[in-house]
């Protein structure tokens, strides 16, 4: 039952992200700065892992962004709720206050498709999913369709 919620998203519709960040504010700033650098793409937010498992069992997203340390687990955490979202083509992005160094762990796991400090900025982020899901300039035209990885 999970898997299929979780399953790729259909062809033709909105390319999405689901934000997962625990500072509110900051949270803002990110997915109203997506939403101006991704043209045409819809921006969730979970600001827990708990909140993100019950939006990932309930709907498909092209991109998960989370930050690494949540109030009640981590991006590991996060990516263990998505596991069977990934398969159905889902990139999982790293971004957090943590050093690139710090998140160098990430270049191994299987789950995990890029990483970026919170340093480099919004627009960075913006570029870091056009590239890994293919999208090029601003996401305009596309579809939600899985891609292999990056």
């Amino acid at each position: 039952m999970e898997s299929s919620l979780l399953s790729s998203p259909s062809k033709g519709c909105r390319p999405n992200v689901l934000l997962v960040e625990d500072h509110r504010g900051y949270r803002q700033v990110v997915k109203l700065g997506l939403e101006t650098f991704l043209d045409g793409w819809e921006v969730a937010e979970a600001e827990s892992v708990a909140e993100a498992g019950r939006i990932l069992r309930g709907q498909a997203f092209r991109v998960l962004v989370c930050d690494m340390v949540l109030p009640d687990g981590s991006a590991a955490d996060v990516v263990e709720e998505c596991a069977a979202a990934k398969s159905g083509g889902m990139r999982v992005i790293l971004f957090s206050n943590h050093s690139e160094e710090q998140m160098k762990f990430a270049d191994s796991h299987p789950c995990i498709h890029g990483q970026i400090a919170k340093e480099r900025g919004v627009r960075e982020l913006a570029r870091l999913i056009e590239h890994l899901t293919g999208t090029g300039v601003h996401g305009t035209g596309v579809e939600c369709q899985p891609d292999s990885k990056a």
